[in-house]
């Protein structure tokens, strides 16, 4: 439950002047229920209500900069090219021979694999990725307007599959060129 349902019943957001209004009466509504409840405890309980109130106050701010501290740390490190995930296992030493004999259809994919020592789709996921190519130029241009339209599209102001039809491409097509040209940009 957020803090508006409870102080404005699903209202839509007031604004901060409404908000200390509304705080201050709810302030006064706990410590009349406090003092009408256990009048010989309400000080102690008030202390402890002011307290928790404090300390959740405090937690939610500690909270809210580490997660700013951990978002532009990650920014950074991307920035620099760092790679996140798990590491890839290196590839065997006879991996190209039998990835070459398995193009030339000289074996199958699972003898191909089984000479690697590797699983099948642990050999194709390998051979995929080393014959992916890496360069955005090597394939057809993009359309003049692509970039405006990814930049509308990373900061919300369209859908993907908007921005795709903006550039006349399909939106599959779209998101491919959009992790080639930002893979690109992490790595220059």
């Amino acid at each position: 439950m957020q803090i508006q349902d409870v102080l404005f019943d699903g209202e839509p957001s007031p604004q901060p002047d409404e908000m200390r209004v509304r705080l201050s009466d709810l302030a006064q509504e706990i410590v009349s229920l406090l003092v009408e409840s256990d009048a010989e405890h309400s000080h102690e309980l008030l202390s402890s209500f002011v307290g928790d109130l404090l300390m959740s106050a405090t937690k939610q701010s500690i909270k809210e900069d580490r997660r700013k501290k951990q978002a532009e740390g990650i920014a950074k490190a991307k920035a620099e090219g760092v790679s996140f995930g798990r590491r890839r296992n290196p590839l065997p030493d006879n991996f190209e021979e039998a990835r070459m004999l398995w193009r030339n259809h000289k074996l199958k994919l699972k003898d191909a694999a089984k000479h690697c020592g590797m699983a099948e789709t642990s050999f194709y996921d390998a051979v995929r990725r080393m014959e992916k190519p890496n360069k955005v130029n090597s394939r057809k241009p993009l359309p003049e307007n692509f970039e405006e339209a990814r930049m509308l599209w990373r900061s919300h102001k369209l859908k993907m599959k908007d921005a795709a039809e903006r550039c006349g491409m399909a939106a599959t097509t779209f998101y491919d060129a959009v992790r080639r040209v930002e893979s690109a940009e992490a790595r220059d």
